[in-house]
């Protein structure tokens, strides 16, 4: 299973952005999203909103919640 920052570089990647427009996009430095990315700190809740809502996924994917039961 991957982790919170695995997801966010590979969604990142896969939606052709750096490091630096993904911090754009959210208003965060650089540094922040490598950080995320590296998986030494986690995204406020406010954060995880606007990456999800920039890398098109939810929130609860981001994090690596289940699936709820069908």
């Amino acid at each position: 299973m991957s982790t919170m920052g695995e997801r966010i570089r590979r969604l990142r990647t896969a939606a052709g952005m750096t490091q630096e427009s993904l911090a754009r996009a959210v208003n965060k430095t650089t540094g922040t999203v490598g950080k995320w990315e590296r998986d030494v700190d986690t995204p406020s809740i406010a954060s995880l909103r606007s990456l999800a809502q920039v890398l098109k996924r939810t929130a609860d994917y981001i994090i690596g919640a289940p699936p709820p039961p069908p």
